[in-house]
């Protein structure tokens, strides 16, 4: 099985729990989903570690 590491920037706590189950709920690839609720902490989860995907809502 794959894995890919996302980064969710979401504000919504309900839309990121949301996001989160679809993505676990996704077939023959593992996310490992680190989330931040604001720009400014996604942007300093960028720095700090490397994601195959980001997911955004600006």
């Amino acid at each position: 099985m794959s894995s890919a590491k996302v980064l969710l920037i979401e504000d919504s706590a309900v839309d990121a729990v949301l996001i989160q189950g679809l993505l676990a709920n996704a077939r023959g690839i593992a996310f490992d989903i680190q989330t931040a609720d604001t720009l400014a902490g996604g942007l300093q989860l960028i720095e700090r570690d490397g994601f195959d995907v980001i997911l955004s809502d600006l």
